[in-house]
């Protein structure tokens, strides 16, 4: 079983030879295949637009007017046209994710809805309430022995307005949930920036502020507990690290997360991630693969600093009752 974090070139070779490149290799006709038919299409699909554009200028004798229509159906003609590309794009992304999955021992599931886990997040305040939503890249199983949820999500709010509806996106990006070895004595939240955290005033005032000695970690973080020497235990420097580092990677931000019931649970905004990429050049390129597996290298980083501490915190537990037991 292969360990993402601690990956030779020599393993990657390996990984991407007997996993990745068989499967990127056959979805490389139905690429070109796919790139194709959507030429074909925007053939029609183009032409039918300026039609379109014309004809409402004609209609109404308004620039606007024909820019809007012309405009919308060159959007639906785009969307039809590039309907085979993406299909090629999301099977040969979920046998790859499914292929790393299965090399590194853990489930992958393409779509899913971890209700019991989002629900947590919103009592928490670490995911905003909407009225749309949906999941994907789903990936379960354990590292050091403690199980772990990681999938994508996307929600959105409804908005109604004088001509119908329009939506906005309220939360793009990664959801993480990480089970420890024992539950917590309290619930402590971390949260990157002030404004986030809009679901912290229903948690009541039992939350209070931790503050820590190093200046530089108070500018970038603010930390809430209903345990000040838990947190200060959980929330330790190479946690913060790995923090920075996750959310470096993927290029995220307003990165927030929580202990609470024996589980630390993150959430950080981000665009989708574990993509191939472009469809307009070969797949079978290893820095596709790269790319991927750096995504989920970080993830696992972060992972291993909580539980490698906390597992060190259990040792020395059991070394003092054991003294004092003699």
């Amino acid at each position: 079983m292969l360990d993402l974090v601690a990956l030779s070139e020599e393993q990657f070779q390996a990984l991407w030879r007997g996993r990745i490149e068989p499967l990127l290799t056959e979805s490389e006709g139905p690429r070109i295949q796919a790139l194709a038919e959507r030429n074909k299409r925007l053939m029609i699909g183009l032409p039918l637009a300026a039609g379109v554009a014309a004809g409402a200028f004609y209609v109404t004798q308004e620039v606007p007017a024909a820019l809007i229509f012309g405009g919308l159906t060159a959007m639906i003609a785009w969307a039809v046209a590039d309907n085979p590309v993406q299909k090629v794009a999301r099977a040969a992304k979920t046998r790859t994710l499914a292929a790393i999955g299965e090399a590194i021992g853990v489930r992958y599931q393409a779509s899913t809805r971890p209700s019991g886990v989002v629900d947590r997040f919103r009592r928490l305040g670490l995911l905003p309430s909407c009225d749309r939503e949906s999941y994907d890249d789903w990936f379960h199983g354990e590292r050091h022995h403690c199980g772990f949820d990681l999938f994508e999500g996307h929600m959105e709010r409804r908005h109604r307005t004088k001509n119908g509806e329009t939506w906005s996106t309220v939360f793009r990006g990664q959801i993480l949930r990480v089970s420890f070895p024992r539950p917590f004595q309290g619930t402590t939240i971390v949260q990157r920036d002030a404004g986030v955290f809009n679901g912290l005033a229903g948690l009541g005032s039992s939350l209070e502020r931790v503050g820590f000695p190093d200046p530089t970690f108070e500018r970038k973080f603010e930390v809430r507990s209903t345990d000040q020497v838990e947190a200060r235990v959980l929330v330790h420097p190479v946690f913060v690290e790995r923090l920075l580092e996750l959310e470096q990677q993927i290029r995220g931000g307003r990165l927030r997360c929580a202990f609470q019931d024996g589980d630390l649970l993150i959430a950080v905004e981000s665009k989708d991630r574990y993509e191939l990429g472009g469809m307009g050049k070969t797949l079978v390129d290893q820095e596709r693969a790269r790319s991927i597996i750096a995504d989920l290298a970080a993830v696992l980083r972060l992972m291993d600093s909580v539980l490698t501490a906390e597992q060190a915190t259990l040792l020395r537990h059991q070394q003092q009752a054991r003294q004092g037991e003699g």
